[in-house]
């Protein structure tokens, strides 16, 4: 008995390790299809930011940040003209991961998944 215990605990690790099952992390998948450079981009979360220079057009960059539970996040963006934008989910929990899709006059948000996808 003691040992069918030990092996279903054992399991249930492997099965949430390998799920990454309760990881407090959420990705964003930030993707530049304005049709033009982007020079700097600012994600603010409740916990930090993220930032980065030189987003390329057509190009994608995934980012990571720390969500121990319901939390936000906004970005503000420079274009390589000198325009500026602001936009993003605003929501987000741990495991999401969300697309931001950057146009010229917006940023289009899609809720890829509610879990966590390494």
């Amino acid at each position: 008995m003691i040992t069918l215990v030990l092996v279903s605990f054992a399991a249930g690790i492997v099965v949430a390790d390998a799920l990454h099952l309760g990881a407090p992390i959420a990705t964003v998948r930030l993707h530049n299809a304005s049709g033009k450079g982007i020079a700097s981009l600012r994600l603010v979360h409740e916990h930090g930011l993220v930032e980065f220079a030189n987003l390329a057009i057509d190009a994608t960059r995934s980012v990571h940040f720390y969500v121990p539970g319901k939390s936000s996040y906004i970005i503000y963006l420079a274009f390589a003209d000198g325009q500026s934008l602001k936009g993003g989910a605003g929501y987000v929990e741990a495991g999401y991961l969300i697309t931001e899709t950057i146009a010229e006059s917006e940023v289009k948000t899609e809720y890829t998944s509610l879990r966590y996808q390494p």
